[in-house]
């Protein structure tokens, strides 16, 4: 069955757990560390990928930056996992986006249909998973008040805090993504 087919759309975000990973990243020595969301996107010869908010795992001068951030899995929450951060970023200006990997954890279940299949309009009610170290839904959604052609989604109605960077919005189509 694909993501369309969920009844209510909260249910469809607390089903999606599973495809979040909970991100602790020491960007600068010394400093408390980073601590965001990424998401499971792709699966390849045992190896995880993960896209994160890139100011999660970087910082803004030169050399700051974890190479192996902590990875933590809804399915597992009491075991930290050494992931890595990857090259691959979009630039400054461009947008915020980090690509991690990792050792798949055994016993590892994600949906592989989670990425909404139409881009996500102006008014569509969106949720997020993620905030202050929990798989935290809320209760009720937010809305979308535009895409911005950068690809950055703005919302309105979301007790969205420091700490959810890199968490994914979900609409009732799936994981939300520009056009």
């Amino acid at each position: 069955t694909g993501v369309q087919t969920c009844a209510l759309p909260i249910y469809l975000a607390r089903a999606l757990r599973s495809n979040v990973v909970r991100v602790v990243a020491h960007v600068v020595a010394g400093e408390q560390p980073k601590q965001g969301y990424g998401f499971v996107v792709g699966e390849e010869s045992g190896q995880l990928y993960i896209v994160t908010a890139d100011h999660v795992v970087r910082g803004d001068g030169p050399g700051e930056a974890d190479p192996k951030p902590t990875i933590i899995f809804f399915q597992d929450q009491g075991t930290e996992t050494p992931g890595e951060l990857l090259a691959v970023r979009l630039p400054r200006g461009q947008g915020d986006l980090a690509l991690l990997r990792v050792q798949t954890p055994a016993r590892f279940s994600w949906r592989r249909d989670a990425l909404a299949q139409t881009p996500v309009d102006r008014g569509a009610d969106v949720w997020f998973v993620g905030k202050l170290g929990e798989w935290y839904v809320p209760t009720r959604p937010g809305a979308v008040n535009e895409v911005l052609p950068s690809g950055t989604i703005r919302m309105d109605a979301l007790p969205v805090s420091v700490g959810t960077s890199g968490a994914p919005l979900i609409s009732p189509n799936g994981i939300d993504r520009k056009s």
